[in-house]
């Protein structure tokens, strides 16, 4: 199949034609379709009605369906007014079960100019459907806060003596804290206001190197088994979950059952954590055994997307610098928006689909990802002033929006074969 494709034509009578050769290929379909917010101000067509809006939309996102796999997911950037629209038309093609989630972005303010409403219109919204819920396969995402989390606290970690724990300094139980440990904290305790779960990770396992905080072990591990454990240090039978213990092949560590008992010893190293606490395998304890053993949950740097998108504003700036400060686009998205969508769910290799390709930013975040690519977009007409503009730069030739799109891929070094 060929690959990373610029089509010129109508994506309504272009995207039948790819069937043949890219049916159930591809992996990620993202449109960002005109809005029909009825401005005549824009670069592009944004003044059809809504018996042509919906024409539109109907016929390019049937065609979509057949090209897209099993496993793949369309995306549809869209205002608030025509969102109900975009949503019932995708109900119908996509079928209601298959609906993803509907993405929240901040957007530039200035674009939503529409009537005379006096309340800001902030934000766009990003529809997705699966091809198949039940096929669905999207990615995890690293999460830089808790990665920043981690490294400040490895990086507190090893400053510290082995007197110490790393609890004191982050509860600030010690008057150790020199001026660079200070930094590291004040990163921490920033990120911990950020994202408040991260309070709870005040230990640190060295091995692994990864924050870690005692969590309940019914609800980590699971419950139902009431056998006892011995305290580690104690030998007295702890204090027992309410709900039982887990499965004791879900206790890591060495854990032996007593000949002729119900019971459990551990019999390998014991690492103190804190003034209180104690590490066995995955196992946190007190001092003894009137404390409930909890489980050692480490802090994963991998979330689940998220369907609130703070990548704020447009490519106005990076697309005007590209073609010598002429403004070319109206609010092209942003690189940083389609990396995120690609990133959850495509991976290297993978095709993406965009048939409203405007600035070409689908195609450049694409490109540099490494995932194949396939653009279409109408040659549509644009205004005088630019065109006039672009000749005074020495930008010649460029009488349509596909030929924008065109040169924001030559001019960032996109390689790719035309089409149409």
């Amino acid at each position: 199949m060929q690959e990373n494709l610029l089509i010129k034509g109508d994506s309504i009578k272009e995207l039948p034609k790819l069937i043949k050769e890219y049916k159930n290929s591809i992996k990620m379909i993202y449109i960002d379709p005109p809005y029909n917010t009825e401005r005549k101000d824009m670069t592009y067509n944004d003044n059809r009605n809504d018996e042509d809006f919906l024409n539109l939309l109907s016929k390019t996102l049937s065609s979509s369906y057949e090209l897209l796999r099993e496993d793949g997911v369309i995306f549809v950037s869209i205002s608030a007014h025509k969102m109900h629209v975009v949503r019932t038309e995708l109900e119908k093609i996509y079928k209601k079960e298959n609906y993803a989630a509907t993405m929240i972005r901040m957007e530039n303010a200035k674009k939503q100019k529409i009537g005379s409403a006096s309340l800001k219109e902030n934000y766009e919204y990003i529809i997705s459907f699966y091809k198949n819920k039940n096929k669905k396969s999207l990615n995890y995402i690293k999460n830089e806060k808790y990665i920043s989390f981690s490294n400040q606290i490895k990086k507190l970690y090893n400053s510290i003596t082995n007197d110490d724990y790393i609890e004191d300094y982050i509860m600030i139980k010690t008057d150790k804290i020199s001026k660079k440990q200070l930094q590291s904290l004040k990163t921490i305790w920033s990120l911990q206001e950020q994202s408040q779960g991260l309070k709870q990770y005040k230990y640190f396992d060295i091995k692994k190197s990864i924050p870690f905080r005692a969590a309940d072990i019914n609800m980590y591990l699971g419950k139902g088994n009431y056998f006892d454990i011995i305290h580690p240090i104690t030998r007295i039978v702890c204090k027992k979950p309410k709900y039982g213990y887990p499965d004791i092949k879900k206790i890591e560590g060495d854990y032996t059952l007593i000949p002729g008992q119900n019971k459990y010893e551990y019999t390998g190293n014991i690492i103190q954590i804190s003034d209180s606490k104690i590490l066995c395998g995955n196992l946190i304890y007190g001092l003894n055994e009137n404390k409930i053993p909890d489980f050692k949950n480490e802090l994963d740097t991998f979330s689940h997307p998220d369907t609130i998108i703070n990548i704020t504003g447009s490519e106005d700036r990076y697309l005007t610098k590209l073609f010598k400060g002429i403004k070319v686009f109206d609010y092209p998205k942003p690189l940083k928006l389609i990396d995120y969508l690609l990133d959850i769910s495509t991976k290297e290799g993978d095709f993406v689909l965009d048939f409203f390709a405007g600035s070409g930013t689908t195609a450049e975040s694409s490109f540099n990802k490494n995932r194949k690519f396939i653009l279409i977009q109408y040659p549509e007409i644009i205004k005088i002033e630019t065109k006039e503009k672009l000749i005074k730069k020495d930008f010649k030739n460029i009488d349509t929006i596909y030929d924008i799109t065109k040169k924001r891929l030559e001019l960032t070094n996109v390689d790719f074969k035309e089409k149409g």
